[in-house]
């Protein structure tokens, strides 16, 4: 990977944990502009709780979200046990 490469992938990760962090929508709605606000919110929520960047108090926060709504992991499988976190 050059330099450039390398500044635009870290300013991509910046820019992605900042969203995940607030749950900013209008992050999502970037690249998926017509999708409803609960979608846009799931979209968020899955991303931040499979995401090891992300503080442990605040992938908890979105487990409990999927987990209060029935949703399951990205991958299709079940969230995993309340207080473990995907690696």
């Amino acid at each position: 990977m050059n330099e450039l490469d390398d500044s635009a992938l870290r300013a991509f990760i910046t820019e992605r944990n900042l969203a995940l962090i607030g749950l900013d929508e209008s992050y999502v709605a970037k690249t998926v502009p017509k999708a409803p606000a609960e979608m846009r919110l799931l979209i968020l929520h899955k991303s931040r709780y499979e995401c090891t960047a992300m503080p442990d108090n605040l992938r908890n926060e979105s487990r409990a979200w999927l987990a209060e709504r029935g949703y399951q992991r990205m991958t299709g499988t079940p969230l995993l046990p309340e207080g473990e976190l995907p690696e």
